[in-house]
């Protein structure tokens, strides 16, 4: 695996290997998001990053503008860290105390990036997008209107939720799953999302992580949080 030379992409010739059967970008920095996505994620939300980034590539793979416009290593970087601001562990480095995990994610990315040897010699422009692919990639009403690089991310992450679309095939799909099972990924995401609403529960009041607190915790409401509750609404 690895080594074969990808097509010209905004420029730069690049290296692929073949994920799954998803032939995907090959350099440094993204194997090493990949070590850090490990290193930050539990096993299913570490399984579901990896489907997400080649769900994304297949999609990519499939369009002759996506290939030659996306950037591939802002792309790959950007799904494969997306959910690190789920990171579980006691005084994790990259969780905040009071910002959304996707705002975490995404700052904790991006000090990634600019740390990374190779990482510093990304542009302003590209630590934007890989910015703003993180931290609106559950924000689709958003994310769709963004960056080909946010778009493929935001839908990357979701139809991991909702099942293979054209180009995806069920055999795309069925592969992907074998080396990266769903082993008890819904329990453990949703698990997740209500521990964010359990112990920050300001992140989630005005967002789609609500339901999961009205639906799973105890005495949680965002009655007097919303907008409208200002006692100076107009």
């Amino acid at each position: 695996m690895g080594g074969q030379t990808a097509p010209v992409t905004q420029g730069i010739s690049q290296n692929t290997t073949t994920i799954a059967g998803v032939t995907v970008i090959d350099t440094p920095i993204v194997r090493d998001a990949q070590a850090f996505a490990r290193q930050h994620t539990i096993d299913s939300i570490y399984n579901h990053v990896m489907r997400s980034w080649l769900l994304s590539a297949i999609i990519i793979n499939a369009n002759e503008t996506l290939r030659n416009t996306v950037d591939l290593e802002v792309h790959a970087v950007a799904s494969l860290l997306h959910d690190i601001g789920l990171d579980p562990a006691a005084n994790s480095p990259v969780v905040s105390p009071d910002r959304r995990f996707e705002v975490d994610g995404a700052f904790a990315a991006r000090k990634f990036v600019e740390e990374h040897e190779i990482g510093q010699t990304w542009d302003s422009h590209r630590l934007q997008l890989l910015w703003d692919s993180i931290a609106l990639h559950a924000t689709f009403t958003i994310a769709d209107y963004k960056e080909f690089e946010v778009q493929l991310v935001s839908k990357g992450a979701v139809t991991d939720f909702t099942g293979p679309v054209y180009p995806i095939t069920q055999l795309d799909w069925d592969t992907l799953v074998a080396q990266f099972p769903r082993t008890n990924f819904g329990t453990n995401f949703n698990e997740s999302i209500i521990h964010l609403c359990m112990n920050k529960p300001n992140t989630t009041y005005d967002n789609w992580m609500q339901p999961f607190g009205d639906r799973y915790v105890a005495g949680y409401s965002s009655k007097g949080h919303d907008l409208i509750d200002s006692p100076v609404y107009p």
